[in-house]
């Protein structure tokens, strides 16, 4: 059986689109991962500045305890920097 030109050109055009959907669909996965790796870290950021909050609220309340005058062993600051050491 002999093909035709136009039957063999079908068949090129027909995989010629497989691998472009083929392609789509790994640049698609790809796009997807990336994106997840990008919210993730947008995620772990938004984390630490919570924890960054939250230590410059304990320490500003520290500051206002904090006379900036007496014996060293009175320092709140301090205080509470001896009672993190493990």
């Amino acid at each position: 059986m002999k093909l035709s030109m136009a039957m063999v050109s079908r068949v090129k055009l027909a995989r010629s689109r497989r691998g472009l959907q083929r392609i789509d669909q790994t640049r698609s996965r790809t796009i997807r991962l990336r994106l997840a790796r990008a919210e993730a870290k947008i995620a772990d950021i938004e984390e630490r500045i919570a924890q960054l909050d939250a230590m410059k609220r304990a320490l500003a309340e520290l500051v206002v305890q904090c006379r900036g005058e007496g014996p060293l062993s009175d320092c709140p600051i301090l205080d509470a920097l001896d009672e993190e050491k493990p």
